[in-house]
């Protein structure tokens, strides 16, 4: 079961018109030999894994296993590497007794460097029965996620993936293109970095239990957890405010539990911490406790005083030009983040004003926002809100926004009007989440790297 390398006969191009024929017979797959009678002759087809003519014997495989194969004599046209129809009988000993086979694909998988290899997915699974596995979970992790919300009667909506207008979070760099219009004008675009804007059209448009599920693009590093290309999960719910988010949180991992842990059982995490109590914590009470922080003390241009607690927790990293946030995270980032959530799944909640994003004011305390974030493992999961739905506040954030971009020298992009138009025209309350589900599934699996769970790399 474990992984081969290919090291596939050089076959005579002259020769190519005998091979990849459109017509054969499969009787079955490998994993379903043994439903048929020993004196049933089979059809299997598949990747020939190993060839040893000196035993006549060899190992095919298929989407569902491997089987041993025994061979009448030496095999010379064929090799490692080539795809297969073999045909013949299971013996008592569930070895395959070849008494014909049929070449339909010569196979050759050249020998590559490392850094082409990187770019070349398909090199990494071919024959890689434990990542294949992996990628079969994520098919089932995807359903089970989208089943979660069906049954609770969300609406799934599209979003277009070409926008013209990205998000307008500082830190976050967007992929751009151009559309040529027929008399030939090009006119900017970009992948969108989040359905956001789309997803609260619709709250305007009428729609009150929404989601969206797939791909987000984010031009910025490419890191264990970090990829430029991601599967994002938003909800939306109209009429109710961010603790509705938090409680969907945890009924969506332990809904994704119970229906694919007992059938995953080989590559669902083996602790029990994805089932214990959660714990929501404001951020003003984990930045006292981990670093001696007094949140309610920091304004937006407090730099120095930041900049006291930075030192005082021995980091000498920035200085009093930086923004606000940017101090704000020397800390979080090497201080606190790294153990959110490793003794129990974590909310943090209710952030300073001067890190609204998009969220609404506290009602009974507006120098904070109705924001929290999820965390498992020491990983940030997701992002919620009780959403901002006054036109006016929401227009001069982005434009804020839109000045922080052009200070830290990020790419410049338009404030989308037509999501300020949709606002004045009313979007009911709401409260919204973003969450990344390949980070969801690696905390799930327990593993290390984003990665092994995409079917692509960079």
């Amino acid at each position: 079961m474990g992984n081969r390398k290919i090291n596939s006969a050089i076959h005579n191009p002259n020769s190519a018109l005998n091979y990849y024929p459109s017509k054969f017979k499969k009787t079955c797959s490998i994993a379903d030999v043994s439903k048929y009678n020993k004196d049933h002759e089979l059809f299997l087809c598949g990747r020939l894994l190993e060839l040893n003519d000196l035993e006549k014997r060899g190992i095919l495989s298929d989407e569902s296993g491997e089987i041993d194969l025994q061979f009448k004599e030496n095999q010379t046209n064929i090799g490692e590497g080539d795809i297969v129809q073999a045909s013949g009988y299971l013996d008592s000993k569930n070895i395959f007794l070849v008494g014909s086979f049929t070449k339909l694909v010569p196979g050759q998988v050249s020998k590559v460097n490392k850094e082409e290899c990187s770019h070349s997915r398909w090199r990494e699974l071919i024959n890689n029965r434990h990542q294949q596995e992996i990628l079969r979970f994520r098919s089932a992790f995807l359903h089970t996620s989208r089943d979660f919300f069906l049954q609770q009667g969300f609406v799934e909506m599209d979003a277009a993936t070409l926008v013209p207008a990205a998000g307008m979070e500082p830190h976050i760099e967007p992929f751009t293109t151009h559309l040529k219009k027929p008399e030939g004008e090009l006119k900017q675009f970009y992948l969108h970095t989040s359905p956001e804007f789309a997803m609260k059209k619709m709250l305007v448009a009428g729609f009150e239990k929404i989601f969206f599920l797939g791909h987000v693009f984010r031009n910025n590093e490419n890191t264990e957890i970090h990829s430029q290309e991601f599967t994002m999960l938003e909800w939306y719910r109209a009429y109710e405010d961010y603790t509705t988010l938090m409680d969907d949180c945890k009924e969506l991992v332990y809904f994704l539990k119970n229906r694919l842990k007992p059938e995953w059982s080989h590559l669902w995490r083996s602790d029990d911490l994805l089932v214990r109590d959660w714990q929501i914590r404001s951020l003003t009470t984990i930045m006292m406790s981990k670093c001696g922080l007094d949140l309610r003390r920091i304004k937006e241009k407090d730099q120095e005083e930041l900049l006291k607690s930075i030192r005082k927790n021995g980091i000498f990293d920035g200085d009093k030009s930086w923004p606000i946030d940017d101090l704000f995270f020397l800390l979080y980032i090497n201080l606190v983040e790294p153990e959110l959530g490793k003794d129990l799944p974590i909310i943090i909640k209710d952030y300073p004003l001067w890190m609204a994003s998009m969220a609404k004011r506290k009602e009974d305390d507006p120098d904070f926002v109705e924001r929290f974030e999820l965390y498992i493992d020491g990983i940030e999961l997701a992002n919620g809100f009780t959403e901002l739905n006054d036109p006016d506040e929401q227009l001069e954030r982005l434009r804020k926004e839109q000045k922080q971009r052009q200070a830290l020298k990020r790419s410049q992009v338009p404030i989308d009007l037509d999501f300020i138009e949709s606002l004045k025209a009313g979007m009911p309350p709401a409260a919204g989440i973003a969450l990344g589900l390949d980070r969801l599934m690696m905390v799930c699996c327990g593993l290390n790297e984003i990665k092994e769970l995409l079917t692509y790399s960079f």
